[in-house]
């Protein structure tokens, strides 16, 4: 019930937007924040053979700003004790749980009737579209992307960028290759080329480590393997920082090379088994 009613009065305070927007100020829309609380309550404890009204929920949730801010400037005044807005928010949700608990929760009536099944798709979405609707003007007016030199970018702005970003471009650019690939060729060898293409095995990064072509022979993969490991020996770095990067360079190419011999000795193994079976 609290969570609830945290989450909805939160979207609703989110969603106003800080700035003016068409040179007037939506700050006044904050009123419907404990209203958002309540509902939250409400809807919670409604679940189940429980019931209640949203009477005193809405009252109480209205009723701690009300007497609350003037509160915290007394207590500010008097004591120099600030009350922050968390704080406060945090009473209001209280207090509307608290008086749906103690002062409208009941045992749902056995004969009472319950709405039709189109009635509830129909709430539910309106209710799943005012939801979203909240979460699109939090991320349209307030929210915002803090870039490499910790400037703040509008999330709005930030995302038009995104789109027109040389990445996006490339990524775009491929999703229609793929498109146009699989119109010609069927999904079924697009979904093969992918799967070559992502390199279950390793077996094309190991030949990149390796500086060989795809598919070369295993003759060429024992040679440049030899070739590699005296040329990236560690014995051979002068200076530590040297040793490091050539040590790193070692390992790759030895786990490249062992990778590749034991890939071909598996494909060795398959074949001399299919041609036994034949």
């Amino acid at each position: 019930m609290v969570v609830v009613a945290y989450l909805f009065s939160t979207v609703v305070s989110l969603a106003i937007p800080e700035d003016n927007v068409g040179g007037l100020s939506w700050q006044w829309l904050h009123i419907f924040t404990p209203l958002a609380a309540a509902l939250g309550v409400w809807a919670v404890g409604n679940i189940g053979h429980e019931t209640g009204s949203l009477k005193w929920p809405l009252i109480c949730a209205y009723l701690v700003p009300m007497v609350g801010n003037p509160l915290k400037s007394f207590i500010f005044d008097k004591w120099g004790y600030d009350i922050d807005e968390s704080t406060s928010f945090a009473i209001m949700i209280l207090s509307a749980a608290w008086s749906f608990d103690h002062l409208e929760k009941r045992w749902r009536p056995k004969n009472q009737k319950t709405p039709g099944t189109l009635k509830r798709i129909i709430v539910i979405s309106m209710c799943c579209l005012l939801y979203m609707a909240l979460w699109s003007s939090y991320l349209y007016f307030n929210a915002k992307v803090t870039d490499e030199e910790g400037d703040e970018v509008p999330f709005h702005e930030a995302l038009g960028h995104f789109f027109s970003s040389p990445w996006w471009l490339d990524v775009k650019q491929s999703f229609i290759d793929v498109w146009q690939f699989a119109q010609e060729h069927g999904w079924m060898e697009t979904w093969r080329q992918i799967v070559t293409l992502s390199d279950p095995s390793g077996e094309q990064n190991a030949f990149k480590v390796l500086e060989l072509r795809s598919g070369a022979t295993q003759t060429e993969i024992k040679n440049q393997c030899r070739t590699l490991a005296v040329k990236y020996h560690p014995d051979k770095a002068k200076d530590d920082i040297t040793k490091k990067d050539v040590q790193n360079r070692f390992f790759e190419v030895q786990q490249a090379c062992e990778l590749l011999s034991n890939s071909r000795a598996k494909r060795r193994r398959r074949n001399k088994q299919f041609n036994e079976e034949l």
